[in-house]
């Protein structure tokens, strides 16, 4: 009995271990140097951690150990390459956060209300949105 109780402990320990690296394969850390909308709000330019949750369709972003915002989102296009990036789109001098990808796997960016208001106020005819990326080396 004891060496039942102890193999499935070893075996929570090291499940537990994997989950934790699967996890934090998922993160990613990023200095962008301009402000930008996500989760309904304008972030200033500065350090942000982008954390992808494949179950639930989100990308959290978090700043000095404060959750600032979560994003719901949609599987993106796969990369071929295992990178990490950000890709933002531009509405005249409005930056959105448009995919984030980590280690390969990406998430897209739902627009949100105020990039939906930029394109309906014809802010898109004025400059083309340009999609620019922040690549992770």
């Amino acid at each position: 009995m004891n060496t039942h109780i102890r193999k499935l402990a070893g075996l929570t320990v090291i499940l537990t271990a994997i989950t934790g690296a699967a996890r934090a394969a998922q993160e990613a850390s990023v200095n962008v140097p301009f402000a930008f909308m996500a989760a309904g709000k304008l972030l200033p330019a500065g350090d942000y951690r982008f954390a992808i949750d494949r179950m639930r369709d989100m990308v959290s972003i978090s700043s000095q150990g404060q959750r600032v915002g979560v994003l719901v989102t949609g599987r993106g296009e796969p990369v071929k390459e295992n990178r990490t990036y950000l890709r933002f789109r531009r509405h005249g001098n409005e930056w959105f956060l448009q995919d984030v990808a980590v280690a390969g796997e990406t998430e897209y960016v739902l627009p949100g209300r105020a990039e939906k208001e930029a394109t309906a106020k014809g802010k898109v005819a004025e400059s083309q949105a340009v999609a620019d990326e922040i690549v992770i080396p």
